[in-house]
């Protein structure tokens, strides 16, 4: 992925075939060179130190319940948010935040251990989760949409290391997912019934599970509060055995980074050639997308005159010096770019100088999860192209952001509407009124927020997928997409939102390179 010149900014791209996010290739093609690139860096790493796990003995005056292992799947990264908000929380573990793509084999798995895991399309698992998925049902016996908890068992083809190693596993799970779809929290129940007929042994008597058509994030805590942690402390202990934890909302959030800046200007470094396992799995996007240019947009439908419908208009991307193919009905993944003008509200509003160049690592007692985007960079492109900054912020960060707030008001705003009581203030004055990190840092002015905690607690710019409206056959090295230009009027101040990529997209000039 491009960094950002003088006057261009990269239009970048992936394709999606199949069950696998693809970048520009098919998914065998994306898959093998994953496998290829893995193999061949077992013995290298991106960042020093950073990447090796460094095996201690615990300090039990400071985790007296020992280790707790939470495994995450995720499409979007709100998985991966959950498993980063219980870390936080701890309550007397250490905890390991492990992505289910870097289980390779069923004896890694490490007791006790939390599953949180979204559910993709229609009962699939997401991307990050599929080759477990391949060896869990090998090791249960049962596919992913088992009929009922009385299925009958198919051959199971795990090895028996494998099956004595389940044995010993105590978990719990929680599935992410949306009653609208056919099969709800598919995964969720197959993690949990899957990890039981293979021998392990739950430490609950069934999955919580989450329903974003309505409230996730409350049934998330829900779930967490109300069983996952008394029963973790009935069967661990907790922190009261050890030194006393501050409360959540009191204490000042600990990032596991710590931000390096470098004299040079952006122009002037070199980004390293950065094999894929060393980069964090959700930001992958970042490191394989190839930049295109806009050859064509053309408005197709005007609805200026309604205040919450934008136009919809016809782009053409130009594939033709770039070694890609795609097919008819692929869908296009575009990585949004934010404005240049909310990308110096923000830096303003922080103190940050967009000229300044950074890079991050590990933080002492903190694990390396591999790059989470290209660096070093400048603050501006961190800003613009990796930070969602127009995006609703969940409860959770709301009451992680208020421990930065150096105005009394301003902290008893976020923690008010982090609350889970005022979840309707919450949707009424955040949701509805399309209210993202940069209208926050206005709203409340004495937000400040050291960048090393932004890189943390900022969520990533994540593509927008779009479905290919050019015949492959037609037009092999020119993609067509109809895009809707989303906008909205914010109820509160009457102000406009504007969708980030379909902004992005059809405001390009003619022939311009993002």
């Amino acid at each position: 992925m491009a960094t950002l010149g003088d006057g261009e900014v990269p239009l970048s791209i992936v394709i999606s075939t199949g069950l696998s996010t693809v970048i520009l290739a098919s998914a065998l093609a994306y898959l093998l060179v994953l496998k290829n690139q893995k193999n061949s860096s077992a013995d290298e790493d991106a960042n020093g130190d950073n990447t090796q796990t460094v095996e201690t003995v615990l300090d039990r005056t400071k985790y007296p319940a020992g280790n707790l292992y939470i495994y995450y799947g995720t499409q979007t990264g709100t998985a991966e948010q959950f498993g980063k908000q219980l870390e936080r929380e701890a309550n007397g573990f250490y905890v390991h935040v492990i992505d289910l793509e870097d289980v390779t084999s069923l004896q890694q798995l490490q007791s006790p251990a939390v599953f949180l895991s979204a559910t993709y399309g229609e009962g699939e698992p997401p991307d990050n989760a599929f080759s477990f998925v391949e060896m869990l049902k090998g090791a249960a016996g049962i596919p992913i949409l088992f009929s009922n908890e009385d299925a009958a068992e198919e051959e199971k083809t795990a090895s028996e290391e494998d099956l004595q190693h389940l044995e010993s596993l105590q978990y719990c799970v929680f599935g992410l997912g949306n009653k609208q779809y056919d099969h709800y929290n598919a995964m969720g129940k197959f993690l949990f019934e899957g990890l039981k007929r293979a021998g392990a042994q739950p430490l609950l008597p069934e999955p919580g599970l989450g329903d974003d058509d309505d409230d996730l994030e409350g049934d998330f805590e829900t779930w967490k509060d109300n069983k996952l942690w008394p029963t973790l402390k009935e069967h661990f202990g907790s922190a009261e055995n050890g030194d006393p934890v501050k409360k959540e909302e009191e204490a000042m959030p600990e990032s596991p980074y710590v931000v390096e800046y470098h004299k040079q200007p952006a122009a002037k470094l070199q980004l390293k050639s950065v094999k894929m396992d060393q980069v964090h799995g959700g930001s992958r996007q970042y490191f394989d997308a190839v930049d295109c240019t806009i050859s064509k947009v053309k408005e197709l439908q005007n609805n200026s005159n309604n205040d919450n419908n934008g136009s919809t208009v016809h782009v053409e991307l130009q594939i033709t010096d770039r070694a890609l193919s795609y097919q008819t009905a692929d869908n296009l993944g575009v990585l949004p770019v934010n404005s240049a003008e909310i990308a110096e509200q923000v830096a303003r509003c922080l103190g940050y100088d967009l000229n300044a160049v950074f890079s991050v690592k590990a933080a002492p007692n903190h694990e390396w999860h591999g790059l989470p985007f290209p660096m070093p960079c400048s603050i501006r492109d961190f800003l613009t192209l990796f930070c969602d900054l127009t995006a609703a912020p969940r409860r959770s960060e709301l009451k992680l952001l208020a421990a930065f707030c150096q105005d009394a008001v301003d902290k008893k705003f976020l923690q008010r509407l982090s609350a889970k009581e005022n979840k309707d203030e919450y949707r009424e004055k955040i949701l509805d009124n399309y209210m993202g990190i940069a209208n926050l840092l206005v709203k409340c002015p004495s937000l400040k927020v050291p960048l090393e905690q932004f890189v943390d607690l900022c969520p990533r710019l994540q593509p927008r997928f779009f479905t290919i409206a050019s015949s492959s056959s037609v037009s092999p090295k020119c993609i067509h997409l109809t895009v809707a230009v989303a906008k909205a009027e914010r109820p509160m101040d009457k102000t406009m939102f504007h969708g980030v990529c379909s902004t992005y997209l059809a405001t390009r000039d003619e022939k311009k390179k993002r």
